[in-house]
């Protein structure tokens, strides 16, 4: 089977040394018939591939040679959540480096969506079942529960008005902390300390005057 001088200048190229220099081969491997340069079946020329053994890509770009890429102000959310740009700066390289179309992006944006909603559903269960926790564990704590957990309750309640800023009440209602016994342990003491401080109470706690209504809301 013969090569044409075509051929002859392909095979040249492959086994040239890749920095151009040094001299074709003296004799090539199969002798060329300028005769028949034209005529005859050629055979597959083997062509050596790069460095790393692999065909190399043509720039990483989609089919049709544009960048693939996702607009995130256009992903749908339920109501009442917004975008997370913590989310957009984490997930959106990826995205993009695996070419997600936008009805790809949609779809993994609302499955997110639905899992960070039943995260938040726990972890209110979890909230409030703590606090019923500490609420139960203060009513029969041996201190200040049972019998005495509603006069105890007052005198807390008193010590954290008197004594308490606007922003610790935040802190307790915001954490549920008002319920856990530790907590009313202390208000109970304080309010306790500062009833029997106080000349005239002989330590009776509140009078029958000081009902519920005017410990939690004194009068100023």
């Amino acid at each position: 089977m013969r090569l044409n001088k075509y051929a002859q200048f392909i095979r040249y190229l492959a086994e040239a040394p890749a920095d151009g220099g040094g001299d074709p081969p003296a004799t090539p491997a199969t002798p060329v018939d300028d005769n028949n340069i034209d005529g005859g079946e050629l055979p597959p020329v083997d062509v050596k591939p790069d460095s790393e053994g692999e065909t190399k890509d043509d720039g990483g770009e989609g089919d049709n040679g544009d960048e693939v890429s996702v607009d995130f102000a256009k992903l749908e959310l339920p109501e009442g959540m917004e975008l997370d740009q913590s989310a957009v700066d984490a997930f959106g390289p990826l995205m993009n480096e695996a070419k997600f179309t936008q009805e790809q992006a949609q779809q993994f944006a609302s499955a997110f969506a639905e899992f960070r909603q039943a995260q938040a559903q726990d972890q209110g269960e979890a909230f409030s079942n703590q606090k019923e926790s500490w609420f139960n564990e203060s009513k029969s704590d041996k201190e200040f529960g049972g019998d005495k957990f509603d006069e105890s309750s007052k005198l807390a309640v008193q010590a954290i008005e008197k004594f308490g800023s606007p922003e610790l009440k935040e802190l307790m209602d915001n954490y549920g902390i008002g319920n856990n016994p530790e907590m009313i342990r202390f208000m109970y003491r304080v309010g306790k300390a500062t009833q029997e401080d106080t000349p005239g109470n002989g330590g009776n706690g509140p009078t029958g005057a000081q009902d519920r209504v005017s410990v939690l809301y004194p009068t100023k």
